[in-house]
Protein backbone atom coordinates (compact mmCIF):
# COMPACT_ATOMS: atom_id res chain seq x y z
CA UNK A 1 0.00 0.00 0.00
CA UNK A 2 2.80 2.42 0.89
CA UNK A 3 4.32 1.83 -2.56
CA UNK A 4 1.03 2.57 -4.24
CA UNK A 5 0.10 5.70 -2.28
CA UNK A 6 2.45 8.51 -1.36
CA UNK A 7 1.36 9.90 1.99
CA UNK A 8 2.46 13.47 1.33
CA UNK A 9 0.69 13.45 -2.04
CA UNK A 10 -2.52 12.15 -0.43
CA UNK A 11 -2.38 14.92 2.14
CA UNK A 12 -1.94 17.57 -0.53
CA UNK A 13 -4.88 16.10 -2.47
CA UNK A 14 -6.93 16.19 0.71
CA UNK A 15 -6.03 19.84 1.24
CA UNK A 16 -7.12 20.64 -2.33
CA UNK A 17 -10.54 19.09 -1.62
CA UNK A 18 -10.93 20.92 1.68
CA UNK A 19 -10.00 24.31 0.22
CA UNK A 20 -12.46 23.77 -2.63
CA UNK A 21 -15.32 23.08 -0.20
CA UNK A 22 -14.11 25.77 2.20
CA UNK A 23 -14.54 28.36 -0.54
CA UNK A 24 -17.99 26.99 -1.37
CA UNK A 25 -19.14 26.97 2.25
CA UNK A 26 -17.80 30.46 2.79
CA UNK A 27 -19.72 31.82 -0.19
CA UNK A 28 -22.86 30.05 1.05
CA UNK A 29 -22.38 31.44 4.56
CA UNK A 30 -22.01 35.00 3.22
CA UNK A 31 -25.12 34.91 1.03
CA UNK A 32 -27.25 32.64 3.27
CA UNK A 33 -26.63 33.97 6.80
CA UNK A 34 -29.79 32.24 8.05
CA UNK A 35 -27.81 28.98 8.11
CA UNK A 36 -25.16 29.61 10.80
CA UNK A 37 -23.99 25.99 10.84
CA UNK A 38 -22.39 26.53 7.44
CA UNK A 39 -20.13 29.21 8.93
CA UNK A 40 -18.77 26.71 11.43
CA UNK A 41 -18.26 24.12 8.72
CA UNK A 42 -16.51 26.67 6.50
CA UNK A 43 -14.12 27.55 9.33
CA UNK A 44 -13.52 23.83 9.92
CA UNK A 45 -12.64 23.33 6.24
CA UNK A 46 -10.21 26.24 6.26
CA UNK A 47 -8.47 24.85 9.33
CA UNK A 48 -8.44 21.40 7.77
CA UNK A 49 -6.80 22.81 4.66
CA UNK A 50 -4.06 24.45 6.68
CA UNK A 51 -3.54 21.30 8.74
CA UNK A 52 -3.13 19.07 5.69
CA UNK A 53 -0.58 21.46 4.17
CA UNK A 54 1.43 21.54 7.39
CA UNK A 55 1.37 17.77 7.83
CA UNK A 56 2.32 17.18 4.20
CA UNK A 57 5.68 18.87 4.90
CA UNK A 58 6.63 16.78 7.92
CA UNK A 59 10.34 16.17 7.89
CA UNK A 60 10.88 19.23 5.70
CA UNK A 61 9.50 22.03 7.83
CA UNK A 62 10.40 22.46 11.52
CA UNK A 63 8.90 19.90 13.92
CA UNK A 64 6.84 22.39 15.89
CA UNK A 65 5.35 23.89 12.75
CA UNK A 66 4.58 20.74 10.76
CA UNK A 67 3.86 18.18 13.49
CA UNK A 68 2.98 20.42 16.43
CA UNK A 69 0.69 22.96 14.85
CA UNK A 70 -0.33 20.65 11.98
CA UNK A 71 -1.90 18.12 14.34
CA UNK A 72 -3.16 20.83 16.69
CA UNK A 73 -5.03 22.59 13.89
CA UNK A 74 -6.43 19.21 12.77
CA UNK A 75 -7.98 18.69 16.21
CA UNK A 76 -9.37 22.25 16.18
CA UNK A 77 -10.92 21.57 12.76
CA UNK A 78 -12.75 18.57 14.23
CA UNK A 79 -13.92 20.72 17.12
CA UNK A 80 -15.43 23.30 14.77
CA UNK A 81 -16.94 20.48 12.69
CA UNK A 82 -18.66 19.24 15.84
CA UNK A 83 -19.91 22.78 16.58
CA UNK A 84 -21.38 22.94 13.08
CA UNK A 85 -23.39 19.77 13.64
CA UNK A 86 -24.62 21.05 16.99
CA UNK A 87 -25.79 24.32 15.44
CA UNK A 88 -27.37 22.52 12.47
CA UNK A 89 -29.47 20.38 14.79
CA UNK A 90 -30.59 23.31 16.95
CA UNK A 91 -28.06 23.42 19.78
CA UNK A 92 -25.63 26.11 20.87
CA UNK A 93 -21.99 25.79 19.83
CA UNK A 94 -19.31 25.41 22.46
CA UNK A 95 -16.12 27.06 21.24
CA UNK A 96 -14.30 26.29 24.48
CA UNK A 97 -14.83 22.55 24.09
CA UNK A 98 -14.09 22.80 20.38
CA UNK A 99 -10.64 24.28 21.02
CA UNK A 100 -9.86 22.28 24.16
CA UNK A 101 -8.49 19.36 22.15
CA UNK A 102 -5.96 21.55 20.38
CA UNK A 103 -4.83 23.05 23.68
CA UNK A 104 -4.46 19.59 25.22
CA UNK A 105 -2.35 18.46 22.26
CA UNK A 106 -0.05 21.48 22.36
CA UNK A 107 0.17 21.35 26.14
CA UNK A 108 1.15 17.67 26.17
CA UNK A 109 3.61 18.22 23.35
CA UNK A 110 5.28 21.10 25.19
CA UNK A 111 5.09 19.71 28.71
CA UNK A 112 5.84 16.02 28.37
CA UNK A 113 9.03 14.71 26.86
CA UNK A 114 7.52 11.22 26.47
CA UNK A 115 4.98 12.73 24.04
CA UNK A 116 7.41 15.00 22.25
CA UNK A 117 10.13 12.37 21.80
CA UNK A 118 8.04 9.28 20.93
CA UNK A 119 6.01 9.26 17.73
CA UNK A 120 3.84 6.34 18.91
CA UNK A 121 2.81 8.21 22.04
CA UNK A 122 1.86 11.14 19.81
CA UNK A 123 -0.17 8.80 17.63
CA UNK A 124 -2.06 7.48 20.65
CA UNK A 125 -2.76 10.98 21.97
CA UNK A 126 -3.86 12.26 18.57
CA UNK A 127 -6.15 9.28 17.96
CA UNK A 128 -7.74 9.69 21.38
CA UNK A 129 -8.49 13.37 20.78
CA UNK A 130 -10.01 12.78 17.34
CA UNK A 131 -12.18 9.93 18.60
CA UNK A 132 -13.30 12.25 21.41
CA UNK A 133 -14.70 14.65 18.77
CA UNK A 134 -15.95 12.07 16.26
CA UNK A 135 -18.21 10.24 18.71
CA UNK A 136 -20.13 13.39 19.80
CA UNK A 137 -20.74 14.10 16.11
CA UNK A 138 -22.28 10.62 15.89
CA UNK A 139 -24.56 11.51 18.82
CA UNK A 140 -25.63 14.80 17.19
CA UNK A 141 -26.39 13.05 13.89
CA UNK A 142 -28.35 10.30 15.63
CA UNK A 143 -30.44 12.75 17.65
CA UNK A 144 -30.97 14.85 14.54
CA UNK A 145 -32.20 11.83 12.62
CA UNK A 146 -34.65 10.91 15.40
CA UNK A 147 -36.01 14.47 15.53
CA UNK A 148 -36.15 15.29 11.82
CA UNK A 149 -35.74 12.01 9.97
CA UNK A 150 -33.19 13.36 7.51
CA UNK A 151 -31.72 10.22 5.86
CA UNK A 152 -28.27 11.76 5.39
CA UNK A 153 -27.95 12.53 9.10
CA UNK A 154 -28.23 8.81 9.82
CA UNK A 155 -25.77 7.94 7.06
CA UNK A 156 -23.39 10.61 8.33
CA UNK A 157 -23.62 9.26 11.87
CA UNK A 158 -22.84 5.73 10.71
CA UNK A 159 -19.85 6.99 8.72
CA UNK A 160 -18.45 8.89 11.70
CA UNK A 161 -18.71 5.69 13.74
CA UNK A 162 -16.50 3.90 11.23
CA UNK A 163 -14.18 6.90 11.16
CA UNK A 164 -13.91 6.88 14.96
CA UNK A 165 -13.20 3.14 14.90
CA UNK A 166 -10.49 3.70 12.28
CA UNK A 167 -8.79 6.20 14.55
CA UNK A 168 -9.29 3.96 17.58
CA UNK A 169 -7.46 1.16 15.73
CA UNK A 170 -4.40 3.42 15.61
CA UNK A 171 -3.99 3.02 19.37
CA UNK A 172 -3.29 -0.74 19.44
CA UNK A 173 -1.41 -0.51 16.15
CA UNK A 174 0.98 1.95 17.75
CA UNK A 175 2.02 -0.88 20.10
CA UNK A 176 1.62 -3.90 17.80
CA UNK A 177 3.36 -2.31 14.79
CA UNK A 178 5.12 0.77 16.18
CA UNK A 179 5.89 3.56 13.77
CA UNK A 180 9.50 4.44 13.21
CA UNK A 181 11.35 7.65 12.48
CA UNK A 182 12.30 7.68 8.81
CA UNK A 183 13.95 10.61 7.03
CA UNK A 184 12.90 12.97 9.79
CA UNK A 185 9.26 11.82 9.99
CA UNK A 186 7.22 8.89 11.25
CA UNK A 187 6.64 5.88 9.02
CA UNK A 188 4.66 2.67 9.31
CA UNK A 189 3.13 0.25 6.77
CA UNK A 190 -0.39 1.16 7.95
CA UNK A 191 0.10 4.93 7.50
CA UNK A 192 -0.86 4.83 3.83
CA UNK A 193 -4.19 3.10 4.50
CA UNK A 194 -5.09 5.56 7.26
CA UNK A 195 -4.17 8.50 5.04
CA UNK A 196 -6.43 7.12 2.31
CA UNK A 197 -9.23 6.73 4.85
CA UNK A 198 -8.75 10.35 5.90
CA UNK A 199 -9.03 11.42 2.26
CA UNK A 200 -12.29 9.45 1.86
CA UNK A 201 -13.56 10.84 5.17
CA UNK A 202 -13.02 14.45 4.12
CA UNK A 203 -14.73 13.84 0.79
CA UNK A 204 -17.72 12.07 2.33
CA UNK A 205 -18.08 14.61 5.14
CA UNK A 206 -18.20 17.61 2.83
CA UNK A 207 -20.63 15.98 0.43
CA UNK A 208 -22.88 14.80 3.27
CA UNK A 209 -22.98 18.33 4.71
CA UNK A 210 -24.13 19.69 1.35
CA UNK A 211 -26.83 17.01 1.13
CA UNK A 212 -27.92 17.67 4.73
CA UNK A 213 -28.44 21.36 4.00
CA UNK A 214 -30.36 20.49 0.85
CA UNK A 215 -32.55 17.93 2.63
CA UNK A 216 -33.34 20.38 5.42
CA UNK A 217 -34.36 23.04 2.87
CA UNK A 218 -36.57 20.58 0.98
CA UNK A 219 -38.29 19.47 4.19
CA UNK A 220 -38.95 23.04 5.26
CA UNK A 221 -40.35 24.00 1.86
CA UNK A 222 -42.61 20.95 1.93
CA UNK A 223 -43.79 21.64 5.47
CA UNK A 224 -44.47 25.27 4.58
CA UNK A 225 -46.52 24.16 1.59
CA UNK A 226 -48.52 21.71 3.72
CA UNK A 227 -49.03 23.81 6.85
CA UNK A 228 -51.48 26.55 7.72
CA UNK A 229 -49.28 29.53 8.55
CA UNK A 230 -51.55 30.88 11.30
CA UNK A 231 -52.23 27.77 13.38
CA UNK A 232 -49.44 25.40 12.39
CA UNK A 233 -52.05 22.78 11.55
CA UNK A 234 -51.98 20.87 8.25
CA UNK A 235 -53.75 22.93 5.61
CA UNK A 236 -56.75 21.77 3.61
CA UNK A 237 -54.87 20.31 0.64
CA UNK A 238 -52.51 18.32 2.86
CA UNK A 239 -55.37 17.09 5.04
CA UNK A 240 -57.37 15.98 2.01
CA UNK A 241 -54.36 14.15 0.62
CA UNK A 242 -53.72 12.44 3.98
CA UNK A 243 -57.36 11.32 4.29
CA UNK A 244 -57.51 10.00 0.74
CA UNK A 245 -54.26 8.09 1.23
CA UNK A 246 -55.57 6.64 4.49
CA UNK A 247 -58.87 5.57 2.95
CA UNK A 248 -57.09 3.93 0.03
CA UNK A 249 -54.77 1.83 2.22
CA UNK A 250 -56.74 1.08 5.40
CA UNK A 251 -59.76 -1.12 6.07
CA UNK A 252 -59.99 -0.45 9.81
CA UNK A 253 -62.91 1.52 11.28
CA UNK A 254 -62.65 5.28 11.40
CA UNK A 255 -64.56 8.41 12.35
CA UNK A 256 -64.50 11.58 10.30
CA UNK A 257 -65.35 14.78 12.16
CA UNK A 258 -65.92 18.37 11.07
CA UNK A 259 -65.52 21.05 13.78
CA UNK A 260 -66.65 24.66 13.75
CA UNK A 261 -65.87 27.22 16.47
CA UNK A 262 -69.18 28.71 17.62
CA UNK A 263 -69.96 32.37 17.03
CA UNK A 264 -66.49 32.99 15.67
CA UNK A 265 -67.59 36.01 13.62
CA UNK A 266 -68.89 37.57 16.82
CA UNK A 267 -65.51 36.94 18.49
CA UNK A 268 -63.72 38.75 15.66
CA UNK A 269 -66.19 41.62 15.69
CA UNK A 270 -66.27 42.09 19.47
CA UNK A 271 -62.70 41.31 20.53
CA UNK A 272 -60.77 41.89 17.33
CA UNK A 273 -59.03 39.71 14.77
CA UNK A 274 -55.92 39.29 16.92
CA UNK A 275 -58.09 37.65 19.57
CA UNK A 276 -59.71 35.49 16.88
CA UNK A 277 -56.31 34.39 15.65
CA UNK A 278 -55.32 33.46 19.21
CA UNK A 279 -58.47 31.35 19.54
CA UNK A 280 -57.69 29.53 16.30
CA UNK A 281 -54.13 28.79 17.43
CA UNK A 282 -55.30 27.55 20.82
CA UNK A 283 -57.89 25.26 19.25
CA UNK A 284 -55.30 23.83 16.84
CA UNK A 285 -53.11 22.99 19.85
CA UNK A 286 -56.04 21.19 21.47
CA UNK A 287 -56.55 19.07 18.38
CA UNK A 288 -52.85 18.26 18.21
CA UNK A 289 -52.79 17.28 21.88
CA UNK A 290 -55.79 14.95 21.55
CA UNK A 291 -54.85 13.42 18.18
CA UNK A 292 -54.73 9.61 18.48
CA UNK A 293 -52.27 7.43 16.59
CA UNK A 294 -53.20 6.68 12.97
CA UNK A 295 -55.20 9.90 12.87
CA UNK A 296 -54.82 13.28 11.22
CA UNK A 297 -56.38 16.72 11.40
CA UNK A 298 -56.30 19.95 9.44
CA UNK A 299 -57.68 23.43 9.10
CA UNK A 300 -60.30 23.35 6.37
CA UNK A 301 -60.79 27.10 6.22
CA UNK A 302 -61.80 30.00 8.42
CA UNK A 303 -62.85 28.61 11.81
CA UNK A 304 -63.46 25.08 10.47
CA UNK A 305 -61.22 22.14 11.28
CA UNK A 306 -61.55 18.45 10.46
CA UNK A 307 -60.19 15.28 11.98
CA UNK A 308 -59.97 11.69 10.78
CA UNK A 309 -59.70 9.28 13.72
CA UNK A 310 -58.41 5.94 12.50
CA UNK A 311 -58.33 2.55 14.20
CA UNK A 312 -60.84 3.38 16.96
CA UNK A 313 -64.35 2.09 17.45
CA UNK A 314 -67.16 4.60 17.63
CA UNK A 315 -67.27 4.85 21.45
CA UNK A 316 -63.54 5.46 21.69
CA UNK A 317 -63.75 8.09 18.95
CA UNK A 318 -66.63 9.74 20.78
CA UNK A 319 -64.38 9.96 23.83
CA UNK A 320 -61.70 11.76 21.80
CA UNK A 321 -64.13 14.24 20.27
CA UNK A 322 -65.84 14.92 23.59
CA UNK A 323 -62.44 15.54 25.14
CA UNK A 324 -61.75 18.09 22.40
CA UNK A 325 -65.09 19.78 23.05
CA UNK A 326 -64.54 19.94 26.81
CA UNK A 327 -60.96 21.20 26.45
CA UNK A 328 -62.23 23.96 24.18
CA UNK A 329 -64.88 25.23 26.57
CA UNK A 330 -62.34 25.05 29.40
CA UNK A 331 -59.73 27.18 27.65
CA UNK A 332 -58.16 29.72 29.98
CA UNK A 333 -59.52 33.18 29.01
CA UNK A 334 -56.18 34.65 30.04
CA UNK A 335 -54.55 33.01 27.01
CA UNK A 336 -57.21 34.15 24.53
CA UNK A 337 -56.63 37.91 24.36
CA UNK A 338 -59.74 38.68 26.42
CA UNK A 339 -62.22 36.20 24.89
CA UNK A 340 -64.16 34.90 27.94
CA UNK A 341 -65.42 31.59 26.56
CA UNK A 342 -64.99 29.50 23.40
CA UNK A 343 -67.06 26.50 22.36
CA UNK A 344 -67.05 24.18 19.37
CA UNK A 345 -69.74 22.25 17.54
CA UNK A 346 -68.77 18.90 16.02
CA UNK A 347 -70.40 16.85 13.28
CA UNK A 348 -69.11 13.34 12.73
CA UNK A 349 -69.70 10.31 10.53
CA UNK A 350 -68.47 6.75 11.04
CA UNK A 351 -67.13 4.25 8.54
CA UNK A 352 -70.13 2.06 9.32
CA UNK A 353 -72.13 4.23 6.94
CA UNK A 354 -70.10 2.95 3.99
CA UNK A 355 -68.84 6.37 2.88
CA UNK A 356 -65.18 6.35 1.81
CA UNK A 357 -64.88 9.24 -0.64
CA UNK A 358 -63.61 12.45 0.94
CA UNK A 359 -66.33 14.67 -0.55
CA UNK A 360 -69.05 12.33 0.72
CA UNK A 361 -67.55 12.25 4.20
CA UNK A 362 -67.34 16.03 4.22
CA UNK A 363 -70.95 16.35 3.11
CA UNK A 364 -72.22 13.90 5.74
CA UNK A 365 -70.16 15.48 8.53
CA UNK A 366 -71.39 18.90 7.38
CA UNK A 367 -74.99 17.77 7.77
CA UNK A 368 -74.23 16.47 11.28
CA UNK A 369 -72.47 19.74 12.13
CA UNK A 370 -75.50 21.66 10.93
CA UNK A 371 -77.62 19.57 13.32
CA UNK A 372 -75.25 20.28 16.22
CA UNK A 373 -75.52 24.00 15.51
CA UNK A 374 -79.31 23.81 15.29
CA UNK A 375 -79.57 21.96 18.60
CA UNK A 376 -77.79 24.70 20.54
CA UNK A 377 -74.09 24.47 19.63
CA UNK A 378 -71.26 23.18 21.85
CA UNK A 379 -72.12 19.56 21.22
CA UNK A 380 -71.26 16.50 19.16
CA UNK A 381 -73.70 15.07 16.64
CA UNK A 382 -73.23 12.01 14.43
CA UNK A 383 -74.59 11.86 10.92
CA UNK A 384 -78.11 10.51 10.59
CA UNK A 385 -80.15 10.46 7.35
CA UNK A 386 -82.93 12.14 9.33
CA UNK A 387 -80.62 15.15 9.77
CA UNK A 388 -80.12 15.26 6.03
CA UNK A 389 -83.86 15.22 5.33
CA UNK A 390 -84.46 17.99 7.86
CA UNK A 391 -81.65 20.07 6.38
CA UNK A 392 -83.00 19.63 2.87
CA UNK A 393 -86.44 20.65 4.05
CA UNK A 394 -85.12 23.82 5.66
CA UNK A 395 -83.10 24.61 2.56
CA UNK A 396 -86.14 24.15 0.35
CA UNK A 397 -88.07 26.63 2.49
CA UNK A 398 -85.20 29.12 2.44
CA UNK A 399 -84.64 28.68 -1.31
CA UNK A 400 -88.36 29.03 -2.00
CA UNK A 401 -88.49 32.40 -0.31
CA UNK A 402 -85.51 33.53 -2.41
CA UNK A 403 -86.81 32.06 -5.67
CA UNK A 404 -83.93 29.56 -5.93
CA UNK A 405 -83.57 25.81 -6.41
CA UNK A 406 -82.23 23.97 -3.36
CA UNK A 407 -79.10 21.85 -3.68
CA UNK A 408 -79.16 18.14 -2.82
CA UNK A 409 -76.92 18.70 0.24
CA UNK A 410 -77.34 22.38 1.03
CA UNK A 411 -74.94 24.80 2.61
CA UNK A 412 -75.76 25.74 6.18
CA UNK A 413 -77.94 28.75 6.64
CA UNK A 414 -75.84 31.74 7.64
CA UNK A 415 -78.25 32.65 10.46
CA UNK A 416 -77.48 29.38 12.29
CA UNK A 417 -73.67 29.78 12.17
Amino acid sequence: MENLLNIATMMICTSIITVFFAVGFTIHAVFRPEQPAVRWWAASMWLGTGAMILLAFRGIWPFWLAVGFGNGVTVAAYGLLWCGFRVFFGKDPNLGVALAGMLIWLGCLAGFDWVRSDVNNRIVLMATLLVAYALPIVVECWNGWKNEGLPTSLACGLFFITHALTYAVRIPLAFIHPAEDYLGTAWSPWFAFLTLEAFIHVLFTTISIIVLVKERAEVRFRVAAETDSLTGAPNRSHFVHSVERYLANKTEPFVFALMDLDNFKLINDRYGHLAGDQVLRAFAQILKAHLPRSSTFGRIGGEEFAMLIGGLEEQAAIGVLEAVRRATENLDPGTLAGVPRVTVSIGAVTSAGGLRAFDNLMAAADVALYAAKGQGRNQLCFYDPVHALKTVGEAETYAGTAGQQPSIIPERLAATI
